[in-house]
């Protein structure tokens, strides 16, 4: 499987599928829930490798993401379009699209292989554009 993750904004990033590992998304609600909850949430955490741009035929677009996970939620620009594409064979498995996406958590680790470092990012929604969020599939790639 190939996984790409797109933001549109202020710090715009493009991870290609040589640059994310791997995907998920959660829809969840509260734990305690004896019924549907009204105060769910939707998560895309990905995953993936951060790659030195020294003579790397791909540019590290990682540093955005950085970047972006250091804005305070007060600014508009902690804001941005994102869409996370899960393709196997040929075919969108996933497609999934937040409007209003903002990081939770991101981290970096980078270990003594040179140039090589991993990340680890967790996007949620805004609560209040959950009605926002687009999952579709099964369809040719693009």
């Amino acid at each position: 499987m190939a996984y790409t993750l797109k933001a549109e904004g202020a710090n715009a990033f493009n991870l290609s599928d040589e640059t994310v590992e791997t995907l998920k998304f959660e829809n969840r609600s509260s734990d305690n829930s004896n019924a549907r909850a009204r105060d769910t949430y939707q998560t895309i955490t990905a995953t993936g490798r951060i790659r030195s741009d020294a003579g790397d035929a791909i540019k590290d677009e990682t540093i955005n993401a950085a970047k972006w996970a250091l804005v305070p939620a007060v600014l508009q620009t902690a804001y941005q379009k994102i869409t996370a594409t899960a393709v196997a064979a040929g075919q969108t498995t996933r497609k999934y699209e937040f409007t209003q996406g903002f990081v939770v958590g991101y981290s970096e680790k980078f270990t003594d292989q040179s140039g090589v470092g991993s990340f680890a990012m967790q996007i949620r929604q805004k609560n209040d554009q959950l009605d926002q969020v687009k999952v579709s599939g099964g369809y040719a790639a693009e």
